[in-house]
Parts: structure tokens; sequence; C-alpha cells
């Protein structure tokens, strides 16, 4: 186990390094039956979270049986709903990120996944009802509500107006999915905005400009490849996924001698819930540098490569849950200074965390699909008009037209995609033809130097 944060230590030097990794799931044919086999989980580095928070999550977990990960991710993505938009990271101009994290915990029946979601949703619960409390007393500095279950967007929106940051907890995410499919899927869109805090307008009321719903909850692993590949409309990547480890089969004679002391979790809450809005912060010049030497190096581990089999569509949502991390951690860390610029030491931490998730979301892809490992179909695209294109005469144009014809036709959304992804790296080219009708667009790969 990692016992201090070291920048992007975990994260692998070269793309030949991921593809080596992923290789691993992969069965040596097709003939042969995948069986799920999890890489073993290196384990939550420690040293992350201020010591009492890191403690009470670590005692939580033995309680629950479970590995500290289960805990740590749901209670940094609550954090992040009792933040709300009263706190924001500014990354560039023009680009700001609120503490908005999804969490799935993937995790076969008995495993421990409802134990550790309870636990852990412990002091948010408490810190609701002191609201709630407050607001029936007609408190000033009140909000209300904190936590909320229903799924259907009216009354979402209803509460994201009477609050600045909301917690979504579901036991079972397949529930929520199936929810906001209703109405003709127009909650799934709304929820698609939601992720990205985009200003939501209401007739007759004042608009949410960054609304801020963090969501928590499991689902089982052979439901991931389902709810993933019937709408790739990049839901699911919008999750952090978490694959949790067996439950304990046998006692556990180091458990702690008493239910871990909730009292200082909530006085941190407290202090946060009572943020003054409007904070948006930035990096110290230190941390400025750091974001960027992790943002290349991470862009080069998903250009398309037929052979390297990088889920692209999870991975373009890296950079912003990075920074949702640390702008989470960097509250817990200083509670009492929301407006001090987020340091390198904690950037440095949650890159630490993001690069174990990282780990942990390629643990997932062996349940993503029990042959292969499944992309985002647009992603899967990449590497079919890297192939047809290939395989075109010598400096042979092939028209847009005639790739979806060899394509089988897939949804033309997917078609642009994966010609967008190619062309933003430069591994092929295009141009526009006049012709009596419509102008005809057409691709090739770039042509080889000579001499």
């Amino acid at each position: 186990m990692t016992t201090q944060p070291s920048a992007l230590a975990p994260l692998p030097t070269s793309p030949a390094d991921v593809m080596a990794f992923i290789n691993a799931l992969i069965p040596d044919s097709e003939s042969k039956p995948r069986i799920a086999q999890v890489p073993p989980d290196p384990g939550l580095p420690t040293d992350l979270l201020p010591p009492t928070i890191e403690t009470w999550l670590h005692d939580t977990a033995l309680l629950a049986g479970v590995p500290p990960v289960m805990t740590t991710l749901p209670f940094l993505a609550s954090t992040g709903g009792v933040i709300g938009n009263r706190l924001g990271l500014q990354l560039h101009p023009g680009w700001t990120e609120y503490p908005s994290l999804w969490i799935a915990l993937v995790a076969f029946t008995g495993t421990g996944k409802t134990p550790a979601l309870i636990a852990t949703r412990r002091p948010f619960d408490l810190l609701h009802e002191e609201l709630r409390a407050a607001n029936l007393n007609g408190s000033s500095d009140a909000t209300s509500p904190l936590i909320v279950d229903q799924v259907a967007w009216p009354r979402l929106e209803q509460a994201l107006g009477q609050a600045n940051g909301l917690i979504l907890h579901r036991d079972e995410l397949v529930g929520l999915i199936n929810g906001i499919n209703g109405r003709h899927g127009e909650d799934r869109q709304h929820y698609l905005s939601l992720w990205s805090a985009d200003p939501i307008v209401r007739q007759r009321e004042a608009t949410i400009l960054h609304p801020v719903v963090s969501i928590i909850g499991g689902i089982q692993p052979l439901l991931i490849e389902r709810i993933r590949n019937r709408q790739p409309d990049g839901l699911m990547e919008r999750f952090l996924i978490v694959v949790a480890g067996s439950r304990t089969t046998t006692w556990n004679y180091n458990l702690p001698a008493t239910v871990p002391d909730i009292e200082p979790i909530m006085s941190v809450l407290r202090t946060l819930r009572g943020l003054a809005s409007g904070h948006v912060i930035a990096f110290e010049p230190s941390a400025n540098d750091l974001w960027g030497t992790w943002y290349n190096a991470h862009v080069n581990l998903y250009k398309p490569d037929p052979a390297l089999l990088v889920p692209l569509g999870f991975y373009r949502k890296y950079p912003t849950h990075l920074a949702r991390l640390a702008l989470v951690m960097q509250a817990l860390w200083h509670p009492q200074e929301p407006a001090a610029p987020l340091s390198a030491t904690t950037l440095d931490r949650a890159i630490t965390l993001m690069e174990y998730l990282r780990i942990q979301h390629h643990r997932s892809l062996s349940f993503i699909n029990q042959r292969h490992v499944v992309m985002n179909p647009g992603d899967v695209l990449v590497g079919r008009v890297l192939d047809m294109l290939a395989r075109a005469p010598t400096g042979g144009w092939v028209s847009r037209a005639r790739l979806g014809s060899q394509l089988k036709d897939p949804p033309s959304t997917l078609v642009s995609s994966a010609l967008a992804t190619l062309l933003e790296s430069g591994l092929i080219e295009h141009r526009t033809v006049k012709t009596a009708g419509r102008p005809v667009t057409e691709y090739r790969l770039p042509p080889v130097p000579t001499g």
C-alpha cells in the first residue's frame, strides 16, 4: 500500500504499459468462454485525507467488512453535495468545476455494499436532520434539503431551487437509471447536463446557475454492460467506478472496540455547509504546473489505436473527475480557508487517488462484457474506420457514405464521433469534393513521407 502520495507515480509511462495491463484481462482466443478475472486491488493509498477523517473512514470500513475505498469514495462524493456550488475550481478562464461526483460501487450481492453505503452516509443523514429541524424552527441561515431520493426531474429541479447542493443516494443504481429513462427520455437528457453543472433555466423562477448533485449507489457487475451499451450517450462514463472486494468470510479479531466517534466529522461538514456562496479558487503556480504535467501524460494514453483497448469515453472524463476530487479534498484539508488557492500538495494527493481509480476502472472491465473488453460504441468504430482506410488503395480517398455502408449503417452520430476523434488525433485527414449535388466529404490515412 502506498504510504505517501507521489505525483504521477502510478501513472503508466506509455500506451504500451496500459495495453499490457488490459491485455491481461482478455482471453487467449475468442473460442474460450470468458470468466471474469478481476486483477488484484493494490489497496487505497493512505495519507490522502486529514488523519481524523481517514481514520474514521478506515474504521467504518473495517466494521462493514469492506475495503476502505468503499467508504472513502462515497464520503468524498457526499461531501461534494454538502459543499454544493459554494466552492468552484477554475482550471482556466471559461472552465470552472464544481464538486459533483457520481460514484458506482460495483459489487455482487453479499459483498458488503449496502452496509458500507449505510455506514458512510450516517454523518450526512445527521446533518440533513439538523438542517430540517432548523428549517422547521424558522432559522434564516438554514437550507433544505440535503439528501434526496427522488429521481424524477421536476421534483429534483424543485429541490435544487432550495439548496446549494444535493446528495442523491440509491442503493441500486439500476433503479435510478430506469427512473430517468421515463418521460420519453427527457429526464435522462437533464441528468447528462446536470453532471456538467449546466445552468437550469426555469420559467417564472430564478435560473440555477451551477447545480450540484452528487450521486452514490451500487450496481451488480453483470448489469454494467447492459446499462452502458443499451444507450451509449455517456451516462455511465460520468460515474467513477469502484470494484468492491470480497466480504470478509472469517471473523476479524482486529475490529475497533467501539463505533468511531462521528462528532469530528460532523464539525467539518457543518463548517463546509456554512460556507458563503461564490468562492471560486485557482491553482497555486506549482499546482498549475503539476496539473499540466498530469493532463498531458493522461491525454497521451487515449489516442486511438485499434490494438489498444483503452476505454476512451471514460478517459475523456478523467480531467473533470480529478478537478472535482481535488476541490473536495482541498475543502476537507482547509475547511476554514475556502478561498485559499489549491496547493500542489493537495493536487498531488488527488492525482494519487485518481490513478488508483484508473486501476479500479480497468478492474471493472472484467465485468463490462464477459467475452471481451467493451468500449463505447463510438470508440469501437475508431478501430474499424482505421482498418477500412488502411485497406483502401494507396492514397485513396473513401467517402463518408461508403464508410457508413461498410460499417453496416450504424447511427450517424457514432460515425461522426469516431471520425472526429481520428481527425483530432491526426490519424486521418479529410477533404470536401464538390459535385453536381451536395458536396462529398472523403477521408484517408495521411500519406507516408518519402525520402
